[in-house]
Protein backbone atom coordinates (compact mmCIF):
# COMPACT_ATOMS: atom_id res chain seq x y z
CA UNK A 1 0.00 0.00 0.00
CA UNK A 2 1.20 3.34 -1.08
CA UNK A 3 1.79 6.11 1.56
CA UNK A 4 -0.99 8.27 -0.23
CA UNK A 5 -3.44 4.77 -0.02
CA UNK A 6 -2.54 4.30 3.76
CA UNK A 7 -2.93 7.97 4.36
CA UNK A 8 -6.23 7.55 2.74
CA UNK A 9 -7.56 4.48 4.60
CA UNK A 10 -7.04 5.71 7.91
CA UNK A 11 -8.76 8.51 6.82
CA UNK A 12 -11.89 6.63 5.97
CA UNK A 13 -12.14 4.43 9.41
CA UNK A 14 -13.15 7.38 10.84
CA UNK A 15 -15.78 7.72 7.96
CA UNK A 16 -19.55 8.50 8.81
CA UNK A 17 -20.78 5.18 6.00
CA UNK A 18 -20.16 1.65 7.51
CA UNK A 19 -19.48 0.45 4.36
CA UNK A 20 -16.36 2.90 3.90
CA UNK A 21 -15.04 2.10 7.60
CA UNK A 22 -15.33 -1.90 6.84
CA UNK A 23 -13.18 -1.39 3.43
CA UNK A 24 -10.41 0.72 5.59
CA UNK A 25 -10.46 -1.94 7.89
CA UNK A 26 -9.76 -4.58 5.73
CA UNK A 27 -7.05 -2.16 3.75
CA UNK A 28 -5.30 -1.09 6.83
CA UNK A 29 -5.58 -4.72 8.78
CA UNK A 30 -2.74 -5.96 5.75
CA UNK A 31 -0.26 -3.04 6.74
CA UNK A 32 1.12 -3.65 10.40
CA UNK A 33 3.23 -0.05 9.90
CA UNK A 34 0.05 1.51 10.84
CA UNK A 35 -0.40 0.04 14.00
CA UNK A 36 0.88 3.09 16.41
CA UNK A 37 -1.17 5.30 13.76
CA UNK A 38 -4.41 3.29 14.91
CA UNK A 39 -3.42 3.14 18.75
CA UNK A 40 -3.37 6.67 18.39
CA UNK A 41 -6.86 6.78 16.41
CA UNK A 42 -8.04 4.76 19.21
CA UNK A 43 -8.52 7.00 22.69
CA UNK A 44 -10.53 9.80 21.17
CA UNK A 45 -13.38 7.62 19.18
CA UNK A 46 -16.43 7.03 20.73
CA UNK A 47 -18.19 5.40 17.41
CA UNK A 48 -18.72 1.43 18.24
CA UNK A 49 -18.45 0.75 14.38
CA UNK A 50 -15.36 2.80 14.49
CA UNK A 51 -13.41 1.16 17.50
CA UNK A 52 -14.98 -2.45 15.69
CA UNK A 53 -13.16 -1.31 12.81
CA UNK A 54 -9.80 -0.26 14.03
CA UNK A 55 -9.70 -3.26 16.18
CA UNK A 56 -10.24 -5.55 13.48
CA UNK A 57 -7.36 -4.14 11.50
CA UNK A 58 -5.32 -3.88 14.70
CA UNK A 59 -5.77 -7.63 15.50
CA UNK A 60 -4.27 -8.63 12.07
CA UNK A 61 -1.13 -7.22 12.78
CA UNK A 62 0.29 -9.88 15.07
CA UNK A 63 0.55 -7.60 18.56
CA UNK A 64 -0.64 -9.89 21.05
CA UNK A 65 -0.39 -7.45 23.97
CA UNK A 66 -3.34 -6.23 22.44
CA UNK A 67 -5.96 -9.24 22.33
CA UNK A 68 -6.80 -8.77 26.32
CA UNK A 69 -7.79 -4.71 26.00
CA UNK A 70 -9.18 -5.81 22.52
CA UNK A 71 -11.30 -8.75 24.32
CA UNK A 72 -12.30 -7.10 27.94
CA UNK A 73 -12.49 -3.33 27.15
CA UNK A 74 -14.84 -2.69 24.20
CA UNK A 75 -18.35 -3.47 23.12
CA UNK A 76 -19.64 -6.65 23.12
CA UNK A 77 -19.68 -6.71 19.28
CA UNK A 78 -16.29 -5.39 19.27
CA UNK A 79 -14.68 -8.00 21.82
CA UNK A 80 -17.10 -10.72 19.87
CA UNK A 81 -15.07 -10.15 16.55
CA UNK A 82 -11.61 -9.56 17.89
CA UNK A 83 -12.05 -13.24 20.05
CA UNK A 84 -12.56 -14.28 16.50
CA UNK A 85 -10.00 -12.59 14.43
CA UNK A 86 -7.62 -14.21 17.37
CA UNK A 87 -8.34 -17.42 16.21
CA UNK A 88 -6.98 -17.08 12.76
CA UNK A 89 -3.74 -16.09 14.69
CA UNK A 90 -2.94 -18.57 17.00
CA UNK A 91 -0.74 -20.70 14.10
CA UNK A 92 1.46 -17.81 14.33
CA UNK A 93 2.95 -18.26 17.84
CA UNK A 94 3.77 -21.68 19.83
CA UNK A 95 2.33 -22.88 22.93
CA UNK A 96 4.73 -22.42 25.30
CA UNK A 97 5.20 -18.72 24.27
CA UNK A 98 4.37 -15.52 26.77
CA UNK A 99 2.30 -14.58 23.71
CA UNK A 100 0.35 -17.79 23.48
CA UNK A 101 -0.08 -17.51 27.15
CA UNK A 102 -1.56 -13.96 27.41
CA UNK A 103 -3.99 -14.66 24.45
CA UNK A 104 -5.67 -18.01 26.28
CA UNK A 105 -5.59 -15.73 29.39
CA UNK A 106 -7.83 -13.11 28.01
CA UNK A 107 -10.07 -15.67 25.78
CA UNK A 108 -10.41 -17.71 29.45
CA UNK A 109 -11.65 -14.54 31.16
CA UNK A 110 -14.00 -13.43 28.39
CA UNK A 111 -15.90 -17.28 28.60
CA UNK A 112 -17.13 -15.03 31.75
CA UNK A 113 -18.34 -12.22 29.90
CA UNK A 114 -21.99 -10.93 30.20
CA UNK A 115 -22.13 -11.48 26.52
CA UNK A 116 -23.04 -14.55 24.74
CA UNK A 117 -21.65 -13.50 22.04
CA UNK A 118 -18.28 -12.47 23.19
CA UNK A 119 -18.54 -15.89 25.19
CA UNK A 120 -19.37 -17.73 22.00
CA UNK A 121 -16.68 -16.05 20.19
CA UNK A 122 -13.64 -17.17 23.12
CA UNK A 123 -15.22 -20.73 22.49
CA UNK A 124 -14.23 -20.96 18.70
CA UNK A 125 -10.90 -19.16 19.36
CA UNK A 126 -9.89 -21.23 22.18
CA UNK A 127 -11.37 -24.44 19.63
CA UNK A 128 -8.58 -22.67 17.20
CA UNK A 129 -5.78 -23.14 19.26
CA UNK A 130 -5.64 -26.97 18.88
CA UNK A 131 -4.41 -27.47 22.43
CA UNK A 132 -5.43 -30.72 24.21
CA UNK A 133 -5.35 -29.29 28.09
CA UNK A 134 -7.89 -26.65 27.15
CA UNK A 135 -10.50 -29.56 26.49
CA UNK A 136 -11.65 -29.25 30.25
CA UNK A 137 -11.77 -25.66 30.26
CA UNK A 138 -14.50 -25.86 26.95
CA UNK A 139 -15.97 -28.77 28.53
CA UNK A 140 -17.16 -26.22 31.76
CA UNK A 141 -18.72 -24.19 28.99
CA UNK A 142 -20.93 -27.22 27.18
CA UNK A 143 -23.92 -26.00 30.15
CA UNK A 144 -24.18 -22.41 29.03
CA UNK A 145 -27.20 -23.50 26.71
CA UNK A 146 -27.76 -19.35 25.74
CA UNK A 147 -28.60 -19.20 22.23
CA UNK A 148 -26.27 -16.76 20.44
CA UNK A 149 -28.00 -14.42 17.62
CA UNK A 150 -26.69 -14.02 14.14
CA UNK A 151 -24.30 -17.52 15.12
CA UNK A 152 -25.47 -21.17 14.94
CA UNK A 153 -26.95 -22.52 18.43
CA UNK A 154 -25.77 -22.00 21.93
CA UNK A 155 -22.47 -21.08 23.54
CA UNK A 156 -22.57 -24.90 24.88
CA UNK A 157 -23.01 -26.10 20.85
CA UNK A 158 -20.20 -23.86 19.99
CA UNK A 159 -17.94 -25.25 23.12
CA UNK A 160 -18.55 -28.98 22.09
CA UNK A 161 -17.54 -27.82 18.37
CA UNK A 162 -14.13 -26.26 19.74
CA UNK A 163 -13.85 -29.31 21.62
CA UNK A 164 -14.24 -31.55 18.51
CA UNK A 165 -11.94 -29.46 16.28
CA UNK A 166 -8.83 -29.89 19.45
CA UNK A 167 -9.44 -33.78 19.37
CA UNK A 168 -9.11 -33.42 15.79
CA UNK A 169 -5.93 -31.85 15.53
CA UNK A 170 -4.66 -33.80 17.58
CA UNK A 171 -3.82 -37.32 16.02
CA UNK A 172 -0.73 -37.51 17.58
CA UNK A 173 -0.09 -39.68 20.75
CA UNK A 174 1.60 -37.00 23.43
CA UNK A 175 5.17 -38.34 24.38
CA UNK A 176 4.34 -38.86 28.08
CA UNK A 177 1.61 -40.85 27.09
CA UNK A 178 1.67 -44.56 27.49
CA UNK A 179 1.07 -46.72 23.96
CA UNK A 180 -1.18 -49.93 23.70
CA UNK A 181 -2.25 -50.10 27.28
CA UNK A 182 -5.89 -52.30 27.39
CA UNK A 183 -8.85 -50.06 28.17
CA UNK A 184 -9.38 -52.24 31.48
CA UNK A 185 -5.91 -51.18 32.83
CA UNK A 186 -6.42 -47.83 31.82
CA UNK A 187 -9.72 -47.93 34.06
CA UNK A 188 -8.37 -49.32 37.26
CA UNK A 189 -5.71 -46.67 37.20
CA UNK A 190 -8.35 -44.27 37.07
CA UNK A 191 -10.38 -45.91 40.09
CA UNK A 192 -6.52 -45.85 42.18
CA UNK A 193 -6.89 -42.06 40.82
CA UNK A 194 -10.07 -41.09 42.42
CA UNK A 195 -9.35 -42.94 45.58
CA UNK A 196 -5.80 -41.12 45.87
CA UNK A 197 -8.26 -37.86 45.84
CA UNK A 198 -5.76 -35.96 44.02
CA UNK A 199 -7.09 -36.16 40.69
CA UNK A 200 -3.92 -34.60 38.64
CA UNK A 201 -3.53 -37.69 35.92
CA UNK A 202 -7.57 -37.64 35.43
CA UNK A 203 -7.22 -35.87 31.85
CA UNK A 204 -4.35 -37.97 30.38
CA UNK A 205 -6.10 -40.76 31.56
CA UNK A 206 -9.20 -39.97 30.15
CA UNK A 207 -7.22 -39.28 26.53
CA UNK A 208 -5.49 -42.87 27.56
CA UNK A 209 -8.81 -44.18 27.54
CA UNK A 210 -10.24 -42.51 24.30
CA UNK A 211 -7.17 -43.62 22.18
CA UNK A 212 -7.50 -47.52 23.92
CA UNK A 213 -11.15 -47.42 22.43
CA UNK A 214 -10.51 -46.66 18.78
CA UNK A 215 -8.96 -49.81 19.03
CA UNK A 216 -12.19 -51.43 19.29
CA UNK A 217 -15.53 -51.92 17.87
CA UNK A 218 -16.97 -52.91 20.52
CA UNK A 219 -17.21 -51.92 24.70
CA UNK A 220 -14.70 -54.43 25.70
CA UNK A 221 -16.22 -56.72 28.98
CA UNK A 222 -13.79 -56.28 31.13
CA UNK A 223 -13.48 -52.67 30.64
CA UNK A 224 -17.11 -52.02 30.82
CA UNK A 225 -17.29 -54.27 34.10
CA UNK A 226 -14.81 -52.11 35.42
CA UNK A 227 -16.70 -48.81 34.22
CA UNK A 228 -19.59 -49.67 35.44
CA UNK A 229 -18.24 -50.58 38.87
CA UNK A 230 -16.89 -46.67 38.74
CA UNK A 231 -19.93 -45.24 38.18
CA UNK A 232 -21.36 -47.60 41.54
CA UNK A 233 -18.73 -45.80 43.56
CA UNK A 234 -19.56 -42.52 45.79
CA UNK A 235 -15.72 -41.84 45.74
CA UNK A 236 -16.17 -41.18 41.79
CA UNK A 237 -18.47 -38.63 42.14
CA UNK A 238 -16.63 -36.37 44.83
CA UNK A 239 -14.19 -35.91 42.48
CA UNK A 240 -14.70 -32.33 40.09
CA UNK A 241 -13.38 -33.95 36.95
CA UNK A 242 -15.18 -37.27 36.86
CA UNK A 243 -17.99 -36.00 35.31
CA UNK A 244 -15.58 -36.32 31.62
CA UNK A 245 -15.71 -39.73 32.05
CA UNK A 246 -19.60 -39.89 32.32
CA UNK A 247 -19.36 -38.01 28.90
CA UNK A 248 -17.27 -40.83 27.40
CA UNK A 249 -20.54 -42.52 27.25
CA UNK A 250 -22.03 -40.62 24.93
CA UNK A 251 -18.78 -40.51 23.31
CA UNK A 252 -18.59 -44.37 22.73
CA UNK A 253 -22.13 -44.99 22.51
CA UNK A 254 -21.64 -46.48 19.30
CA UNK A 255 -19.13 -49.46 20.70
CA UNK A 256 -22.09 -50.32 23.63
CA UNK A 257 -24.58 -52.99 23.11
CA UNK A 258 -28.08 -52.71 23.74
CA UNK A 259 -27.60 -54.88 26.68
CA UNK A 260 -24.44 -52.90 28.05
CA UNK A 261 -26.88 -49.77 27.55
CA UNK A 262 -29.19 -50.74 29.38
CA UNK A 263 -27.07 -51.66 32.29
CA UNK A 264 -25.83 -48.14 31.93
CA UNK A 265 -29.39 -46.83 32.30
CA UNK A 266 -30.22 -47.01 36.16
CA UNK A 267 -26.79 -46.52 37.03
CA UNK A 268 -26.90 -42.94 35.72
CA UNK A 269 -30.50 -42.28 36.90
CA UNK A 270 -29.23 -43.09 40.51
CA UNK A 271 -26.58 -40.85 39.86
CA UNK A 272 -27.94 -37.74 38.84
CA UNK A 273 -27.39 -35.67 41.51
CA UNK A 274 -24.96 -37.68 43.03
CA UNK A 275 -21.86 -35.63 41.71
CA UNK A 276 -19.96 -32.89 42.95
CA UNK A 277 -19.67 -30.69 39.91
CA UNK A 278 -23.54 -30.25 38.28
CA UNK A 279 -21.96 -30.83 35.12
CA UNK A 280 -22.64 -34.55 36.00
CA UNK A 281 -26.42 -34.02 36.29
CA UNK A 282 -25.76 -31.83 33.05
CA UNK A 283 -24.13 -34.69 30.82
CA UNK A 284 -26.63 -37.49 32.18
CA UNK A 285 -29.37 -35.57 30.93
CA UNK A 286 -28.51 -35.35 27.75
CA UNK A 287 -27.45 -39.12 27.61
CA UNK A 288 -30.99 -39.78 28.69
CA UNK A 289 -32.78 -37.45 26.61
CA UNK A 290 -30.79 -37.29 23.51
CA UNK A 291 -29.01 -41.17 23.58
CA UNK A 292 -31.79 -43.21 25.14
CA UNK A 293 -34.89 -40.73 24.27
CA UNK A 294 -36.72 -43.05 24.55
CA UNK A 295 -40.34 -43.56 26.77
CA UNK A 296 -38.11 -44.59 29.96
CA UNK A 297 -36.11 -41.78 29.62
CA UNK A 298 -38.99 -39.12 29.78
CA UNK A 299 -40.50 -41.28 32.68
CA UNK A 300 -36.85 -40.96 34.46
CA UNK A 301 -36.32 -37.10 33.57
CA UNK A 302 -40.39 -36.62 35.14
CA UNK A 303 -38.89 -38.09 38.17
CA UNK A 304 -35.79 -36.40 38.72
CA UNK A 305 -38.05 -33.58 38.23
CA UNK A 306 -39.50 -33.84 41.43
CA UNK A 307 -37.02 -36.38 43.35
CA UNK A 308 -33.34 -34.66 42.59
CA UNK A 309 -31.23 -32.11 44.82
CA UNK A 310 -30.46 -28.94 43.71
CA UNK A 311 -28.39 -27.98 41.97
CA UNK A 312 -28.70 -30.99 40.10
CA UNK A 313 -32.84 -30.47 39.32
CA UNK A 314 -32.34 -27.31 38.10
CA UNK A 315 -31.01 -29.44 34.85
CA UNK A 316 -33.55 -31.76 34.52
CA UNK A 317 -34.93 -29.29 31.85
CA UNK A 318 -32.57 -29.27 29.42
CA UNK A 319 -32.55 -33.04 29.24
CA UNK A 320 -36.15 -32.71 28.01
CA UNK A 321 -35.24 -29.92 25.62
CA UNK A 322 -32.57 -32.05 24.31
CA UNK A 323 -35.35 -35.01 24.30
CA UNK A 324 -37.98 -33.03 22.83
CA UNK A 325 -35.76 -31.64 20.16
CA UNK A 326 -34.51 -34.88 18.69
CA UNK A 327 -36.92 -37.06 18.89
CA UNK A 328 -39.16 -38.70 16.09
CA UNK A 329 -42.24 -39.67 18.35
CA UNK A 330 -44.51 -36.70 18.09
CA UNK A 331 -46.25 -37.99 21.51
CA UNK A 332 -43.23 -38.43 23.05
CA UNK A 333 -42.16 -34.54 22.02
CA UNK A 334 -45.40 -33.25 23.50
CA UNK A 335 -45.50 -34.44 26.84
CA UNK A 336 -42.01 -33.37 27.26
CA UNK A 337 -42.98 -29.65 26.19
CA UNK A 338 -45.96 -29.99 29.00
CA UNK A 339 -43.71 -31.45 31.42
CA UNK A 340 -41.35 -28.24 30.87
CA UNK A 341 -44.57 -25.91 30.69
CA UNK A 342 -44.95 -27.50 33.87
CA UNK A 343 -41.42 -26.69 35.51
CA UNK A 344 -42.08 -23.49 34.18
CA UNK A 345 -43.96 -22.83 37.28
CA UNK A 346 -41.93 -24.38 39.89
CA UNK A 347 -41.38 -22.86 43.13
CA UNK A 348 -37.31 -23.08 42.56
CA UNK A 349 -36.50 -20.27 40.07
CA UNK A 350 -33.24 -22.06 38.71
CA UNK A 351 -35.79 -24.55 37.49
CA UNK A 352 -38.11 -22.46 36.00
CA UNK A 353 -35.56 -20.38 34.40
CA UNK A 354 -33.99 -23.65 32.99
CA UNK A 355 -37.19 -24.87 31.45
CA UNK A 356 -38.18 -21.52 29.70
CA UNK A 357 -34.78 -21.98 27.97
CA UNK A 358 -35.34 -25.34 26.94
CA UNK A 359 -38.69 -24.23 25.63
CA UNK A 360 -37.30 -21.30 23.69
CA UNK A 361 -34.54 -23.19 22.24
CA UNK A 362 -36.65 -26.16 20.83
CA UNK A 363 -38.76 -23.38 19.51
CA UNK A 364 -42.10 -23.44 21.50
CA UNK A 365 -43.47 -20.09 21.62
CA UNK A 366 -44.38 -18.20 25.22
CA UNK A 367 -47.42 -18.53 26.47
CA UNK A 368 -48.85 -14.86 27.94
CA UNK A 369 -51.44 -15.28 30.66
Amino acid sequence: MTEEQREAALRDIRGLERGVIVEAAKLLSADSSTTARLLELLPGEERVEVRHGILYALSWHGDVSLWDLMIRKEHPKVRGQAAECISYLFGKVETDSKEFEAAVDALQKALKDDSPEVRYCAANALGATRHLPLIPVLQGMLRDQTPVEGWMGSVGDEASRAIEWIKGGNSQIPDDMPVGREPADVLDDIRAEVHAGSGGKLFSLLMELELGLCRYEKFPEDAFERYTSLLADPAFWMHGDTWQFVKEVGDSWSLFSSSQRETLRPLLIASFDKGSNPMGAFVIGELLGGRYGDQAALDALVSLAGTASMPARALVPHGLGVLASGTRNGKLRKRAILVLRHLEKSEIEEVRSEASLALKKIGVPEVHE
